[in-house]
């Protein structure tokens, strides 16, 4: 007599400890990525800060050169003035200019919102004569220029009535804390402006 045996087929399926040993293998990758990432994200914010702290420095340089190379065109006639948002003056100190011939320039803050609706202030050079321009620093800090007069008085808002410079300039970041001075400038060449030689012989020139 034949016995018969029916077929028995192997499941194709995953045992609870092979599940087990898979999720355990899951777990500890998705642990190293995490890190990973972590570290990643912070080398960035290093990078953008080192690069947003080298932005502020080259702009308050160029800020500082410019305005300690400011001059008076005029023996009479003032040529240097600005409020808290733009300063318009002569300089041997542009920052585009390879040659120390006098240039009218500007400096301004212009404020915009960001795709977060949050406040971005640029601090932009611009040259008169050429019309070209730069945008130089961004910060979300409020800035504003500061003036100081012969008196060491200081304000907003510097129009003088005859040719002077200002004692010194000021760019301030207003936190909500404190106003903060982030860069100093002082003008170097406060005589009265150079007049040739022949005005005395010719009676007038054309400045």
């Amino acid at each position: 007599m034949k016995h018969i045996h029916p077929n028995i087929t192997k499941s194709n399926g995953f045992t609870i400890m092979e599940l087990l040993v898979v999720l355990v293998i899951l777990s500890l990758v998705t642990t190293l990525l995490l890190s990973s990432l972590s570290v990643i994200w912070k080398s960035f914010e290093r990078l953008e800060h080192k690069q947003l702290n080298h932005s502020a420095n080259l702009a308050a340089f160029w800020f500082r050169s410019s305005i300690e190379n400011a001059i008076q065109f005029h023996p009479e006639r003032p040529s240097f003035y600005g409020d808290a948002r733009s300063i318009t003056f002569f300089s041997v100190g542009a920052i585009d200019s390879e040659t120390s011939q006098p240039t009218r320039l500007s400096w301004e803050i212009l404020v915009a919102e960001d795709k977060h609706n949050q406040d971005i202030y640029t601090l932009r050079y611009v040259n008169r004569l050429s019309g070209e321009y730069v945008d130089t620093h961004k910060t979300d800090v409020p800035l504003s220029f500061v003036y100081a007069n012969e008196n060491k008085e200081q304000s907003s808002i510097f129009r003088p009535e005859r040719s002077v410079l200002p004692n010194a300039v000021y760019i301030t970041a207003n936190t909500e804390s404190e106003n903060q001075i982030w860069v100093v400038a002082i003008p170097k060449n406060r005589g009265p402006a150079e007049v040739p030689v022949e005005m005395a012989t010719f009676g007038e020139y054309e400045f």
